[in-house]
């Protein structure tokens, strides 16, 4: 590598940042470019080049270096006002030509997790109700180019017929009108038998996402029936008959687990378990996730259990040693991608009647989350609509220098800005972001560039 020391006509992007892996070498990411931009520089250069590139002086590497480094974003014109690219974000993210619509068929669950916030009030979703949707649908399909639906309860699956019958309506619409459509589930996973998740796979729900607290000891505890019995096996042999008979790769398994205290406790075991189980299948996938307080009472009973937001690193850590699907992770890098769907224009939650939200951790309508409601002459109510879209914030005293906010925008919790909340002000993965690009170098994803 050839390096001349004189002043240069390139500048760091503000949006790059480095960090060393365990050998030494030097592992780069921008923001702004996302996933792509991944890459290192061998340990023998990358002192070298960290001190050229964070003191502006990168003007003649080598060249097809300099090209492949300005490819990446790792580097712009020494004039460029890169602030100004969260604009672009910004009206890409927020103003997307997808229609989202979250839909729950029943708030009622199968389940009595210990950290639920939801209240279980409402039932099955009745049919003058589906009608208004369907109507609502079949007139913003007109303009929009796109339909994705996630099916989100209560547990979705106790209302099969009601999948259906959306499903239908929703996949003759976008046909009519020659639009994409795509859905997934969130479920608990009990009821996901294989003949269910036939169903499901005919009517287009590719992505199923399956919560799995670690071993059954702990599971069981976290995530039982009603009558507090157990559920950790049941779920367990639906994804292995699933794994076993359905030969198709054009869906995935998200295996979600909420990570307490207890969990990380015996991570390494549940990841052994889980990788002797499905990971030879990349369609099975792992993500795990902190247990949040998104309020209810429940919750309080494991206030000692929650873990601290940086401690999530802890589980990447131990991942990286094992054969499981990650590619769940791969949009994490990308630009936008932590901002909240409910701060987006064409996003919508319907509850089981009818009522319309922008946040599902406010479905009791008592954060202002409520915007309307299907079965009203006027559905949506514009104030409380405008009030959640994510605001452009050119400037932020607190977020300017930070390399992620193309990720985040500076504003990815809509309720936290309505509410002046001051507590979590980035998102859960910026405090365990070194974590994950380490995560990724480990599993042989980062291609070393010189």
């Amino acid at each position: 590598m050839r390096v001349k020391l004189s002043e240069s006509e390139y500048k760091k992007s503000k949006f790059t940042m480095c960090l060393k892996n365990e050998q030494g070498q030097l592992i780069l990411f921008n923001s702004y470019t996302g996933y792509d931009s991944l890459c290192k520089i061998d340990k023998d250069y990358a002192d070298t080049f960290a001190e050229l590139f964070n003191n502006y002086k990168i003007n003649n590497l080598d060249k097809s270096f300099i090209h492949t480094l300005e490819d990446k974003g790792h580097i712009v014109s020494a004039m460029e006002d890169e602030q100004i690219k969260l604009k672009e974000i910004y009206m890409d993210t927020i103003h997307q030509k997808t229609l989202h619509l979250i839909i729950l068929p029943t708030e009622k669950c199968n389940f009595k997790c210990k950290y639920c916030y939801e209240s279980f009030v409402n039932g099955r979703m009745k049919e003058d109700v589906m009608d208004k949707i369907i109507s609502f649908v079949d007139h913003k399909m007109k303009k929009l180019e796109r339909l994705s639906v996630s099916w989100f309860g209560g547990e979705p699956l106790l209302e099969m017929g009601v999948i259906e019958k959306l499903s239908e309506a929703f996949i003759k619409i976008c046909s009519k009108y020659k639009k994409i459509y795509s859905a997934e589930i969130t479920t608990n996973g009990y009821l996901l038998n294989l003949n269910t998740f036939k169903r499901l796979y005919a009517l287009k729900v590719l992505t199923y996402q399956i919560t799995i607290d670690g071993m059954g000891s702990v599971h069981n505890i976290q995530r039982p029936l009603l009558d507090g019995s157990p559920t950790f096996d049941k779920i367990i042999g639906n994804l292995k008959d699933i794994k076993e008979n359905v030969k198709s790769r054009f869906f995935s398994v998200i295996i979600r687990t909420n990570c307490s205290r207890n969990i990380m406790n015996s991570i390494r075991d549940y990841f052994t378990y889980i990788e002797s189980a499905f990971g030879n299948d990349k369609r099975f996938q792992i993500l795990l996730r902190p247990v949040m307080d998104w309020g209810g009472d429940r919750v309080a009973e494991m206030s000692e259990g929650m873990i601290e937001m940086n401690d999530l690193g802890t589980g990447y850590d131990t991942l990286s040693q094992f054969d499981l699907g990650i590619e769940v992770y791969k949009n994490f890098f990308n630009r936008g991608a932590q901002v909240c769907y409910a701060g987006k224009c064409n996003q919508y939650c319907f509850n089981s009647v009818g009522e319309i939200f922008k946040c599902t951790c406010d479905l009791d309508g008592l954060h202002d989350s409520k915007i309307g409601c299907i079965m009203s002459e006027k559905e949506i109510n514009s104030y409380q609509y405008q009030l959640w879209l994510s605001e452009f914030r050119y400037k932020n005293n607190q977020c300017d220098s930070c390399f992620y906010s193309p990720i985040c925008l500076m504003d990815w919790c809509p309720s936290k800005r309505i509410h002046k909340e001051k507590n979590n002000l980035c998102p859960i993965d910026f405090y365990s972001f070194n974590h994950l690009i380490r995560l990724f170098d480990k599993k042989g994803l980062i291609k070393q560039i010189v």
